[in-house]
């Protein structure tokens, strides 16, 4: 996901303003202000030091391999650098072969890792490397969703989605958006994805604010325009310094 999820949305709604400024200065400078990446950086990176520390007293532990690549994937979030993404990539393919792939936990990383590459069909096989171990049905349903929508594979992605029990839980809600958004029924997505809004509100901000990204989108789409003016876009500026909606996907 955009680091800066809402930029676009911004430009989206000022372009349809017929004024010579497109973008006010004062609508993005909050977003812009320097030393909140950098401390983020800083914190991940002293995390990151104490469990390489660790690693140097056991070589073999898997365990301390598996928590490094997640901060390496950490800083991946944060710098864009893909230097960091590939070294949480390999340090956990080593750490899978170290357990013959029967850790769900690293093949489901391994699964998230392969889809930000965009390496579809290696998280499809990842989950289900995952399934032969004593996995999380729950998790596994999720990710095997996600691979399989991207390969195009919507029967399997269907089955996965109708596996959940909660079809109110926000995971459901915003997978099911997807689908039905992928069988151009733009409306109904729409009215998932409020609902995944409504329901993540005031439980993670992150989420939400991934929510709102997805539905301004979605009402582009749809050609609601003012949706986005008058809802959306007032509710995504009072977050202005929301680290937790730059680390999230």
């Amino acid at each position: 996901m955009n680091k800066l999820f809402f930029i676009p949305v911004l430009a989206l709604f000022f372009s349809c303003n017929r004024s010579s400024e497109i973008v006010h200065e004062k609508d993005y400078s909050a977003f812009m202000q320097n030393g909140i990446i950098e401390k983020e950086i800083t914190k991940v990176n002293t995390e990151l030091n104490f469990w390489k520390e660790r690693l140097a007293t056991d070589t073999g532990n898997f365990l301390n391999m598996k928590e490094i690549a997640a901060h390496h994937g950490q800083l991946f979030k944060l710098t864009g650098d893909i230097k960091e993404l590939n070294i949480a990539d390999s340090l956990l393919r080593l750490s899978t072969k170290k357990v013959n792939d029967k850790e769900a936990s690293i093949l489901y990383a391994l699964s998230q890792n392969s889809i930000t590459q965009h390496r579809f069909d290696e998280a499809y096989h990842f989950n289900l490397a995952a399934e032969k171990t004593n996995c999380d049905a729950y998790i596994n349903n999720l990710l095997h969703f996600d691979a399989s929508m991207e390969l195009g594979k919507y029967y399997e992605a269907s089955e996965k989605i109708a596996a959940l029990k909660d079809k109110k839980s926000f995971d459901y809600l915003i997978r099911k958006a997807k689908l039905e958004d992928h069988y151009g029924k733009i409306d109904k997505a729409i009215e998932l994805m409020e609902q995944a809004s409504e329901f993540i509100k005031d439980k993670r901000k992150s989420f939400y604010l991934w929510s709102l990204s997805n539905l301004g989108d979605m009402y582009g789409h749809a050609g609601r325009i003012k949706s986005i003016g008058n809802g959306l876009f007032k509710s995504v500026l009072p977050e202005r310094h929301c680290m937790d909606c730059i680390l999230s996907r």
